[in-house]
């Protein structure tokens, strides 16, 4: 809070500043557009079955450790490609 004096009158400034998902009010938001807002974590949807979890699982590491592969072999292609390239030009 900032308070000042001017002559014979006094001024207060308050200030609330609200970042990220708390700068909008959600509740009036929900009102106006007549949707009803639920805070309670039990009217989440039926939790998905271990199994198909851990082959999601499976498949992204799959996925991810093919990506990084391909990336390092592609890095050892260019180096092996521009050394040759600078060795045959004399550059090296």
């Amino acid at each position: 809070m900032y308070s000042h004096v001017l002559g014979n009158k006094s001024v207060a400034i308050s200030l609330q500043w609200k970042i990220g998902i708390d700068a909008k009010d959600w509740d009036s938001i929900a009102r106006k557009e007549k949707i009803q807002v639920h805070n309670d974590i039990t009217l989440l949807p039926v939790p998905i079955s271990v199994p198909l979890l851990e082959s999601t699982n499976e498949a992204v590491a799959w996925f991810s450790m093919m990506s990084l592969s391909i990336c390092i072999m592609s890095a050892a292609v260019q180096i092996l490609y521009s050394k040759r390239y600078f060795r045959k030009k004399n550059l090296i």
